[in-house]
C-alpha cells in the first residue's frame, strides 16, 4: 500500500489462540481506505479466524486491532459491526426460516427507517434475482443465491470495511462468476474490503495487495501483481525454502 492511501485497518502483532494452539501468530496486516486486499492460504491456515479476530468473533492473545485509527482490540462484535464493520462468514448463515426480504430487513435494523429501502435496492441492484426472490424463504434458495442474500445482508448497512470469508466455496462456475462480479462492483463502489478466497486466480485478478498465510503466520506479503507463482504454491502445499519448515 502507497503511503498516500490512508489506512482503514491496521492488524499489529495479531496472535489468536484456541486452548494452546495458535490459529494466528504474530501477524501484521493493513488495508488501505478503497482497496482490496485478499488473504491466501491452505486450509486451516488462519484466514478464517484473522477475519473473525477483525470482526469481534474471536478474542486477541495479544497484539493490536485498529480500525479507523481507533484501537478496537477488546470492542465487543456488536459495536465494531455498528462503527462499519461488516463480515460476511464461511458457510452463508443465512436465516433459512426467514425470507430473503426478511433477511436483510434484520440486518439493516439500525438502518434508518426512510433509507431502508434505499438499501435494499441497493443489494437488489447487486443481485437482481434477490428482488424476484424477496419473499422465498432463505431456506428454498440455491447455494450461489444464498450467498448472494449473505453478501447483501452484510452490504446493506453500507460498512466502511467488508470482510469476505471465501465467498465462492462450493459454487459452481457461474455463480462464482457472480460473486466475483458484484466483488468487483463493490470495490467499484469504493468499498474498503479484506477478502479470504481459495480461488486465487480470481482474487488475485481483483486484488490490490494480497497475504499468504501459513500455519498462522503471513509468509509472504506483496502487491497482487507482483505475487509469484512459487509463494502460492508453497503456501497451499506446505513447502517451505526455510530447513525448518517455518517459511
Amino acid at each position: 500500500m502507497t503511503a498516500t492511501v490512508p489506512e482503514i485497518l491496521r492488524v499489529s502483532d495479531l496472535t489468536v489462540r484456541y486452548g494452546r494452539v495458535k490459529a494466528i501468530d504474530s501477524v501484521d496486516l493493513r488495508v488501505g481506505r478503497g482497496e482490496l486486499v485478499c488473504l491466501l492460504g491452505a486450509n486451516g491456515a488462519g484466514k478464517s479466524s484473522l477475519l473473525n479476530a477483525v470482526a469481534g468473533l474471536v478474542s486477541a492473545a495479544c497484539g493490536r486491532i485498529e480500525y479507523q485509527g481507533r484501537d478496537i482490540t477488546g470492542t465487543p462484535c456488536h459495536r465494531r459491526n455498528h462503527a462499519g464493520i461488516s463480515l460476511a462468514p464461511e458457510g452463508r448463515r443465512i436465516l433459512s426460516d426467514l425470507t430473503v426480504e426478511e433477511n436483510l430487513q434484520l440486518a439493516a435494523a439500525r438502518v434508518p427507517r426512510g433509507e431502508k429501502e434505499l438499501r435494499m435496492k441497493g443489494v437488489f441492484d447487486l443481485f437482481p434475482i434477490l428482488e424476484s426472490k424477496r419473499n422465498l424463504s432463505g431456506g428454498a434458495l440455491s447455494g450461489g443465491q444464498q450467498q448472494q442474500l449473505a453478501i447483501g445482508r452484510s452490504v446493506i448497512i453500507e460498512p466502511s470495511l467488508l470482510l469476505f470469508d471465501e465467498p465462492s466455496l462450493g459454487l459452481d462456475p457461474i455463480n462464482t462468476n457472480k460473486i466475483f462480479d458484484a466483488l468487483r462492483e463493490l470495490k467499484g463502489r469504493g468499498y474498503s474490503i479484506l477478502l479470504a478466497e481459495q480461488n486465487v486466480t480470481r482474487a488475485l485478478e481483483l486484488a490490490d495487495r494480497a497475504y499468504v498465510l501459513e500455519t498462522g503466520r503471513v509468509t509472504v506479503t506483496d502487491q497482487a501483481g507482483e505475487l509469484s507463482a512459487q509463494a502460492i504454491e508453497e503456501a497451499y502445499l506446505g513447502l517451505s525454502s526455510d530447513p525448518e519448515g517455518r517459511g
